[in-house]
């Protein structure tokens, strides 16, 4: 628990610095420290409204880019809502799914990165795209490009739970989770599921 407390709060020092917040332990209990700089944090992104949230900063992550702060806070919450479930499962307590807004925020932020995820990988598909048919709360219809240089036609559509996409991004999935149902070119549904089961949360 603490390794993962002082990981946590590693990461959400990424975006202390943009913010200008001492990232510094400010007590010997790491659990009080990552929790006093989220707190920071959060105070200063409601005292700096919507300019402040385009400001661009480093994501977590290896390689990660630079993107607007906003996102990089969506990150600090998937996150975070993802190793509290870690803990949840660690100790034999029930998951906790986030709300319908979190969810979309979260849907949002990977699909922006998963083109250049792909192209990275070695799997971008030019001129092709898929459409992605989220279910539940934070769901809905997205039609997703397969590379960052050009627009695609669907090829391929895929249909599973919102939440359950959520986790496949954060690595908690397999590349072809339960419960998902698939219809198009095989290659690019296998690849496009490939590549999202390794994006990471961090």
């Amino acid at each position: 628990m603490r390794d993962l407390v002082t990981h946590l709060h590693g990461n959400d020092a990424l975006v202390a610095a943009a913010t200008d917040v001492d990232d510094r332990p400010s007590t010997s209990d790491v659990r009080l420290s990552w929790r006093g700089q989220a707190d920071a944090i959060i105070d200063v992104v409601t005292r700096g409204g919507a300019e402040l949230l385009d400001w661009r900063v480093q994501l977590a992550g290896h390689a990660a880019p630079r993107r607007p702060l906003r996102e990089a806070l969506i990150q600090r919450g998937f996150e975070t809502w993802i190793h509290a479930d870690d803990v949840r499962a660690a100790i034999d307590l029930p998951w906790r799914q986030p709300g319908a807004r979190q969810v979309a925020d979260i849907v949002e932020f990977a699909l922006r990165l998963l083109p250049s995820a792909m192209e990275t990988a070695g799997r971008a598909h030019p001129h092709k795209a898929i459409r992605l048919m989220l279910t539940g709360d934070g769901g809905g219809s997205r039609v997703v490009d397969l590379s960052p240089t050009a627009a695609g036609v669907v090829v391929a559509e895929i249909s599973l739970p919102a939440e359950r996409f959520c986790r496949l991004v954060a690595g908690r999935l397999a590349g072809s989770p339960t419960g998902a149902e698939v219809d198009g070119d095989p290659d690019v549904v296998h690849d496009f599921l490939t590549v999202a089961a390794t994006m990471g949360c961090d």
